[in-house]
């Protein structure tokens, strides 16, 4: 990791969207491990999950486009992007399930590969009776082709991550 290797961004998203870190924020390995370590993934003071929350995936995957996919968001056009979406389920409202789908069309006419890591939340867990996740046909949407939607258990996030970007990443020396 590094402005001269690999460059890592970070989009985190609920009801807004929070810019954890442009492609060209950090400089190094511990840089970017410090970043991750500080990301504030708590419900702020006042707030309620009914009122509050939301999944602007739409929102999300737009500002990866326009805000990370480009210069000065830290992109390199001689170099290849690739974008790993992690859900646990559905854009929220419902209603913008179509942008959700139309920002990854952009997406894919850029020809940024995507990987989707689908996550169970706990309704899709209680629901789930034949492997069929509340997400999937967004996910599916989303994910450049159909081998590109990973379902899986938090625990195995971590290590699915670390192979799929070694399988697309190249080292350069």
């Amino acid at each position: 990791i590094g402005p001269l290797s690999t460059r890592i961004g970070i989009v985190s998203f609920s009801k807004k969207i929070f810019h954890v870190a442009f492609l060209n924020n950090t400089q190094n390995k511990f840089q970017y491990k410090r970043t991750v370590k500080q990301m504030n993934l708590v419900l702020e003071p006042g707030r309620s999950l009914r009122r509050d929350c939301g999944t602007s995936t739409n929102k999300a995957l737009e500002s990866v486009r326009l805000d990370y996919f480009t210069p000065r968001g830290g992109d390199r056009p001689e170099k290849p992007n690739i974008l790993f979406v992690l859900s646990d389920g559905l854009t929220v409202p419902a209603v913008n399930k179509n942008l959700t789908i139309l920002e990854a069309e952009k997406l894919k006419k850029m020809k940024i590969p995507t990987f989707v890591m689908g996550l169970p939340n706990q309704r899709q867990i209680e629901l789930n009776k034949r492997n069929v996740y509340i997400g999937d046909e967004e996910w599916f949407a989303i994910a450049s082709a159909p081998e590109n939607v990973f379902k899986m258990e938090f625990d195995t996030l971590t290590r699915k991550i670390a192979f799929l970007a070694s399988q697309v990443c190249t080292v350069e020396n």
